[in-house]
């Protein structure tokens, strides 16, 4: 089965902590006042990270 993606905006970024390269979409972007900006959560460390330091994702991690 083949999932469509067409109009889905993916990012890739890497965790500076942890070193973890993850995928994420901007339904997991949120925005935080006391760091001032948009933000993703690493989903090993947990640590914010800016989303401004990620790239647009070519590539995805999803099966096809």
């Amino acid at each position: 089965m083949k999932k469509i993606l067409k109009g889905v905006s993916r990012f890739r970024i890497k965790c500076p902590y942890c070193d973890c390269e993850f995928e994420y979409d901007s339904s997991d972007i949120f925005f935080s006042n006391i760091l001032i900006g948009a933000l993703v959560s690493c989903p090993r460390c947990h640590n914010a990270l800016y989303h401004a330091a990620s790239s647009k994702s070519n590539i995805t991690t999803e099966q096809l």
